[in-house]
């Protein structure tokens, strides 16, 4: 007969019982015989990686930041890709499907889901803590309301508030100016007039 087919494997011929083919048979013997197919299974099937990054908002989206295509894959055997986690982020393993055995129909699909970190973002007025909050990595810094004091005008943060949350803590400062003064200083509010003498010199 024609030689079957079967998707994701190659076909090695045909074999009895005993190991034997067909052409090891040079006539019909007085008894019945089966043969069985052999297969061996392509090297090359296709798999898939989808990488979802949580968003600024603490959510996954719906569909993959990322897709990766695999063919080095063999039915039936396991396949656990490496997932590259990028800075200010962490693998989120409960959520996500990292291995899994090769199969043709369906394809296997893997999800590698990777949590946004939070880092501290904290406000020092006059050396104690003003405010604090946990912010996502990347997330756009709406800065607070800055504090009040008399005699004094706010001057603004040290070091400077940055833009976006960077992949680590960050602790700022106010600063503050003396009403009247053209200087600045940091929040203790401290500052350093110059003083003239006037007298005799001995």
């Amino acid at each position: 007969p024609a030689n079957p087919s079967k998707v994701g494997y190659l076909f090695l011929g045909w074999k009895d019982a005993d190991g034997k083919k067909p052409s090891d048979y040079g006539v019909m013997p007085a008894r019945d015989l089966e043969f069985t197919a052999e297969w061996q299974p392509n090297t090359d099937i296709g798999y898939t990686l989808e990488v979802y990054e949580m968003g600024t908002d603490g959510t996954y989206p719906t569909t993959p930041t990322s897709v990766f295509e695999f063919n080095d894959g063999v039915v039936g055997e396991i396949r656990a890709p490496k997932v590259t986690v990028p800075t200010g982020f962490t693998l989120d393993t409960a959520k996500s499907t990292l291995s899994g055995v090769i199969s043709v129909d369906p394809t296997l699909v893997l999800k590698a889901y990777l949590s946004r970190n939070q880092y501290k973002l904290t406000y020092i007025n006059d050396g104690e803590e003003y405010h604090s909050e946990d912010v996502y990595y990347g997330q756009t810094i709406n800065a607070v309301t800055p504090p009040t004091k008399e005699g004094y005008s706010f001057d603004g943060w040290d070091p400077q508030l940055p833009a976006v949350m960077p992949a680590n803590d960050v602790t700022i400062t106010v600063n503050w100016v003396k009403n009247g003064s053209s200087s600045s200083g940091s929040s203790s509010g401290s500052s350093t007039y110059p003083v003239t003498v006037t007298g005799k010199i001995e």
